[in-house]
């Protein structure tokens, strides 16, 4: 968890610099959330039950994936064959 500065008490530059070398590992975990909430839906749950919510969940995570995907294509193109080698 970061450290988070209050009223009165600024965050210290220890706690500062502890801030800096997390933020790059928290963002790369938080950023698949970001995505689920801002294009799917997904800030709230919509049904009763979790089998429900997991499914729409996991229909959220494979359209994301997709997305990804004909991006990383659209960027690269495929990969070569002797790659995979």
């Amino acid at each position: 968890m970061q450290r988070k500065g209050y009223r009165g008490k600024p965050l210290s530059k220890q706690e500062h610099a502890r801030n800096k070398a997390i933020a790059a590992t928290r963002a790369g975990g938080k950023r698949s959330f970001a995505t689920y909430k801002r294009h799917y839906g997904l800030g709230r749950t919509r049904f009763m039950g979790l089998a429900k919510n997991a499914t729409v969940s996991g229909l959220a995570a494979m359209a994301a994936n997709s997305r990804k995907g004909a991006k990383f294509l659209t960027l690269y193109g495929m990969p070569e064959p002797s790659y995979a080698v």
